[in-house]
């Protein structure tokens, strides 16, 4: 196997357990048992990335899909956020 080859696959794998981990996160939230396994996981992998000096390619499938519900997390927590802050007392509407 060339060294592309190689490379490819590790970004291949870096970008399949990220979508997993966001996938996790949005299905039993940032704490479950699941989502911190998916995470370890996909850390390992970017740990090892990281000491080969290799890059993370963003134009896979799997990282426009994993990013798109990052997305998602983040208005569904901000909204989370806004509403709780419309039910506390003395807030005006």
């Amino acid at each position: 196997m060339k060294k592309a080859d190689m490379i490819k696959k590790i970004q291949e794998k870096d970008a399949k357990l990220y979508l997993e981990m966001k996938k996790s996160e949005q299905l039993f939230g940032e704490d479950s048992k699941l989502t911190t396994l998916s995470r370890r996981e996909w850390c390992s992998i970017d740990s090892l990335m990281k000491e080969l000096n290799i890059k993370s390619d963003f134009s896979l499938p799997e990282w426009n899909l994993a990013i798109e519900i990052a997305r998602e997390i983040k208005m569904v927590k901000q909204f989370e956020e806004e509403d709780f802050a419309k039910r506390d007392i003395g807030h005006p509407l």
